[in-house]
């Protein structure tokens, strides 16, 4: 699942893998684009237009999340503080990921993911730390649910 899939290509490289592969995003624009580049590469990943802080799914429902929320710097967020918008995600995150499930979530350093995880009772495995350019620096956080 990617919550803010964009123009899918996480959930399109999932379904390539034989994944059964979800998206979501806020904008039906971008879900279109990610389902024609979807058909673009042969795969029928689910795709919905859909908030990521209130995903219209069930408790428990996904084994594993994969996802590049907006980071405040280029990506819209909609009017939302980006660090209120990575706190409603994570526990929306926590509701609809499996016990044992995973995490795996790209954000800037100024993101307390850390803290948020412990929050909602999930567990920081692994952070990677990646420079990309001179205003951005991104973290890819593989948190245990």
């Amino acid at each position: 699942m990617d919550p803010f899939c964009g123009t899918g290509s996480l959930v399109i490289e999932a379904a390539l893998l034989g994944l059964q592969a979800m998206g979501s995003d806020l904008n039906p624009a971008m879900v279109e684009a990610a389902r024609m580049l979807s058909e673009y590469y042969g795969v029928e990943p689910l795709l919905l237009v859909a908030d990521a802080r209130s995903l219209p799914l069930p408790d428990d429902h996904v084994d594993g999340i994969g996802t590049d929320p907006p980071y405040g710097i280029s990506s819209p967020t909609y009017g939302e503080q980006l660090d209120q918008l990575y706190e409603s995600f994570m526990s929306e995150a926590k509701r609809v990921l499996r016990p044992g499930g995973y995490l795996v979530v790209c954000h800037t350093p100024d993101i307390n993911v850390f803290d948020i995880a412990k929050k909602y009772g999930m567990c920081v495995e692994f952070t990677y730390s990646m420079y990309v350019h001179s205003r951005l620096t991104r973290n890819i956080t593989v948190i245990k649910n």
